[in-house]
């Protein structure tokens, strides 16, 4: 979403924690003025209350993908005779959600067309445009930053962002990706690897290989056909052949997913069998699942492109169910005592949607339904909703599913085992997308259940008038951090994320937000800022100009002392491990600021700290101009606390800040990561 003018941003900047506003300018104010109300709602919601927050063990996502509320409904009045039958939807927390990415583009524009606005009811064929699609749906869900459609793990620049379950993982506990479409696919690939583009399946692929994960499950074999038969000629979609042949044999390389030193092998499957061996007794500690079909579990089989009724079409007998690939996954996963997160897709669904498969569509969504009931016995038989998190959720809508063409209304109920009155819309009013049914833009149904459910209530502070209370994809990582102790402070989760978005904060920087920062981290931000706005290049030490310190080799501060922003400890010492204090902060911002050429915001004027007096004369003058610069302030209670360490989001934000300095103006736009 879109947020109002810099010039607001100046007149209400908050002297408290550095607490921006989150006000920025835009192109087209009275386009998204809602949007903009709206997000400045959203924005307070960001912090979740002691009282709600309860730590789970265990946290699970489900994702049905492609699925909005006329599929529930479609499924319920099919399997029940009514709606409102499955099990989610009896949880406790019964939300909606929003799911737009940041559109196609790969520089920063006006992204209108991809926010949701509560309007779109009153012009229903407006849902079908700006739609995310499933690789940065997931990649929002997972890490909390929206993306370019197509971006898995990574930023709008491609850089990578970090998962939830990297976070899980950094706890010592342990992690996995399921789904029945192939294991590399978007929205496994989008909670696990990183890459600009979900195309890369090979990449993908090597990469969870390659991860700290211990269970990945899936689709994507190349050596049988979507009947599950033996081809002649192996398709090598999702994986090369060297790939294939390296998670088969156990050669590909694979890391120490526990953390003792030594590398963890991986114990592959394709075996109906060998799948549902695993749901009771031992397992091994770590399983590479691809069920022996290339593309979906059952929904390719046969005529792909049948539009018979549900349960017609015999199913497979020699490939596993999603419920048999998550209840085995769960039972490998909590082998680890400390825990462990799980993300399970019900991928098929949406590619029923793309093809407008009615029948297919009830299918796959009874496989989601067991799913779900499977998952939520084996937390009533194996641990607990005191101790586990149940997250049951979409990455979009696939299909504009309706009951009668052109409007968004509800698929019509015609009995207990009859089909329903269905209708796929296409997205562009005259014909299909590459002839297929393609993806809208409306709210999807939120669910949660189990430790520190409620917390998605708070965050979820929008009204739609059709749907009701809903939260934002990226806000599922926002809540589930918080709940587990890894998210930035409340006060900063919206600008840390958003500097993440804006590619200045590398990978190795996205943990430990409230840590003290270093004079080594804070110069790997002040090169990312510089290197962003000023497009300054790494410079090397000459035999001209030589590295004057001698306890670092970084060409980062090298480049850094060379522009003036940074100087040692003593001549010859850096200390790139000494953490630094306010002042000392200021001192280095102050200089920043030089180089980057950045006015003063002399609206704020000079400021008058309660503790001034404490200041050191050498950092007086660079505290108010850091004050005046609108990069830094008080700590609280008027005080500016000078020896008091900085610490890593608090120099994030600044930088975030000098970037928001250097990119103002009409032609600017900013958006939020949440």
């Amino acid at each position: 979403m879109i947020l109002v003018r810099e010039s607001i941003w100046v007149n209400n900047f908050n002297l408290n924690h550095m607490n921006s506003k989150g006000e920025y300018s835009v192109k087209k104010i009275g386009k998204i003025l809602t949007a903009a109300i709206l997000i400045l709602v959203m924005v307070a919601g960001l912090v979740i209350p002691g009282s709600a927050a309860a730590t789970p063990k265990n946290v699970i996502v489900i994702v049905s993908d492609g699925v909005s509320y006329n599929q529930y409904l479609a499924a319920n009045y099919y399997l029940n005779g009514k709606a409102g039958a499955s099990t989610q939807e009896k949880f406790p927390v019964k939300l909606a959600m929003s799911t737009y990415s940041h559109g196609q583009s790969n520089v920063i524009t006006d992204d209108i067309e991809s926010v949701y606005d509560v309007g779109m009811w009153n012009d229903p064929l407006r849902f079908m445009f700006g739609a995310t699609d499933s690789a940065s749906a997931a990649t929002a869900m997972s890490t909390g930053v929206k993306t370019n459609d197509a971006g898995v793990g990574a930023n709008q620049a491609g850089a990578p962002v970090k998962h939830i379950l990297e976070d899980f993982e950094a706890l010592g506990k342990s992690t996995g990706v399921v789904t029945n479409v192939p294991f590399a696919h978007a929205t496994p690939a989008g909670f696990s690897a990183h890459n600009a583009s979900r195309n890369n399946y090979d990449l993908i692929g090597k990469e969870q290989y390659n991860s700290t994960l211990e269970v990945v499950m899936g689709a994507g074999h190349p050596l049988y056909n979507d009947n599950g038969e033996l081809v002649d000629t192996p398709l090598y979609t999702y994986c090369s052949v060297d790939t294939w042949t390296g998670i088969k044999d156990g050669t590909l390389p694979f890391s120490d997913s526990n953390g003792d030193g030594t590398a963890d092998p991986w114990t592959y499957i394709q075996e109906k069998a060998d799948f549902e061996a695993l749901q009771a007794g031992a397992t091994p500690d770590r399983v590479f699942g691809i069920a022996k079909v290339p593309q979906t579990t059952q929904e390719y089989r046969g005529n792909p492109f049948d539009t018979k009724d549900a349960f017609v079409e015999p199913f497979l007998t020699d490939v596993p169910n999603l419920v048999t690939m998550a209840k085995g996954a769960l039972n490998v996963l909590d082998n680890n005592k400390n825990g462990f997160f799980l993300m399970i897709e019900a991928g098929a669904t949406d590619w029923c949607g793309h093809f407008g498969q009615s029948g297919r569509l009830i299918e796959e969504m009874a496989e989601f339904f067991d799913t779900v009931d499977a998952v939520c016995a084996w937390v009533e038989k194996n641990s607990s909703w005191n101790d586990t998190l149940l997250v049951v959720t979409s990455d979009h809508e696939t299909g504009y599913l309706t009951g009668t063409p052109g409007a968004l209304n509800n698929v019509i109920n015609n009995g207990k085992g009859v089909m329903p009155t269905m209708t796929w819309n296409t997205n562009t009013m005259d014909k299909k997308y590459a002839g297929m049914y393609w993806h809208s833009n409306q709210l999807v149904p939120f669910f949660a259940k189990g430790a520190g459910a409620t917390s998605f209530n708070t965050v979820a502070d929008l009204k739609d008038p059709v749907r009701g209370a809903y939260l934002d994809n990226t806000e599922i990582s926002v809540v589930i951090r918080q709940l587990m102790g890894t998210a930035p402070s409340g006060w900063a989760i919206k600008d840390v994320y958003l500097a993440v978005d804006r590619n200045l904060v590398p990978f190795s920087m996205q943990k430990n937000w409230t840590n003290s920062i270093t004079r080594n981290d804070f110069c790997t931000l002040a090169f990312e800022l510089c290197k962003t706005v000023m497009k300054a290049e790494l410079q090397t030490p000459t035999e001209e100009k030589p590295m004057p310190f001698t306890d670092t080799t970084s060409d980062v501060v090298y480049t850094l002392n060379q522009l003036g922003i940074i100087g040692g400890k003593t001549p010859t010492t850096f200390a790139p491990n000494d953490l630094i204090t306010r002042q000392e902060a200021a001192v280095l911002m102050n200089n920043l600021a030089t180089y980057l050429k950045c006015a003063m915001l002399k609206e704020l004027g000079a400021p008058n700290y309660a503790d001034g007096w404490s200041i050191a004369a050498w950092a007086k003058t660079a505290v108010d101009n850091a004050y005046m610069l609108g990069v830094m302030s008080s700590t609280g209670n008027g005080n500016f606390s000078p020896t008091a360490n900085y610490s890593v989001e608090q120099a994030i934000v600044s930088m975030l800040r000098f970037y928001k300095l250097k990119n103002t103006g009409d032609n600017y736009v900013w958006d939020v990561a949440r």
